[in-house]
């Protein structure tokens, strides 16, 4: 039947469409576990900041070295997390294509069960007829 191989082809569309929206959240994951590191690292820097900085003799040299790691350590924070926000748009669209996969397979699977009951009431009729058929030449024999 035609419409198997096109069912078959959109399940693959389908599968294809899954694979990609599973890699772009894995790609998020990673992104998220980098930001989540990124700001814990700011985080224990500004603490050793600020124990550097609460000592009675500052050390200028110490200090300023851990509040510039410290800065970067934001900064790469934050463009993690426009990344994520990209992504977050990226996994968006591929969700909308997934859906829309799965509501062009579902509508493929009604029409083939619509062409199967069709075809059943066919043969179920015609097999009737088939029984009329016969009951009325043994009628019209006796």
């Amino acid at each position: 039947m035609a419409l198997d191989s096109v069912l078959r082809y959109r399940e693959h569309l389908l599968s294809q469409r899954q694979a990609a929206l599973a890699e772009v959240l894995a790609v998020d994951g990673q992104l998220a576990e980098a930001e989540r590191a990124a700001t814990a690292r700011r985080e224990a820097v500004s603490a050793e900041a600020a124990a550097v900085g609460a000592v009675g003799r500052i050390d200028v040299s110490a200090l300023s070295s851990r509040l510039l790691y410290s800065g970067l350590q934001q900064s790469e924070a934050v463009a993690i997390a426009q990344q994520r926000s990209l992504l977050a748009e990226e996994v968006a669209v591929r969700r909308r294509a997934v859906a829309k996969a799965e509501a062009d397979v579902r509508a493929i699977e009604r029409v083939i069960e619509q062409r199967a009951e069709a075809a059943k009431k066919v043969a179920d009729r015609k097999a009737q007829l088939t029984l009329e058929d016969g009951w009325l030449t043994r009628q019209l024999r006796r």
